[in-house]
């Protein structure tokens, strides 16, 4: 946010949107109840997500920004199955080719590691009744350098 504000114009604005830490809990407590269970060495590390609008503000005011105005809002996605809402949370973003599977792992986590919380995420999402609706916390806030 500091060299956000840095590099803007004077009146410059800033307008962002981030999904607010921790949310949805749904998938992220799957996740760091598999870690336990396995006792995998994995860390989920503690997100740089604002963990309210309020948290929001302060990190847009403590960058610089004047004038701030924040909002909160959310979107709900309806999951048709246990794979599906694991593809949407792990992502493939390798571009498609072939031999480079990438998503939100770490390079550290090894292909063992990766299959594991796959075939536990799917089978303990199983547990919930589909179509599931989980719904995204985010917030909005736009900044104007001063």
């Amino acid at each position: 946010m500091n060299n956000l504000c840095r590099l803007l114009k004077k009146s410059g604005q800033l307008s962002i949107i981030a999904y607010l830490d921790g949310s949805p809990e749904l998938p992220l407590d799957i996740i760091k109840e598999i870690i336990r269970r396995k006792k995998l060495p994995l860390k989920i590390f503690k997100s740089a997500l604002p963990g309210s609008t309020g948290d929001f503000r302060k990190m847009l005011n403590k960058a610089g920004f004047g004038d701030v105005r924040i909002w909160k809002d959310n979107i709900a996605c309806i999951y048709k199955s246990a794979d599906e809402l694991y593809d949407d949370i792990f992502p493939d973003i390798s571009g498609g080719e072939s031999g480079k599977e990438g998503n939100i792992f770490t390079d550290s986590t090894t292909d063992e590691q990766r299959t594991i919380i796959k075939e536990e995420f799917i089978r303990d999402a199983r547990k919930h009744s589909f179509p599931l609706e989980i719904s995204y916390d985010f917030a909005g806030g736009v900044g104007v350098k001063p």
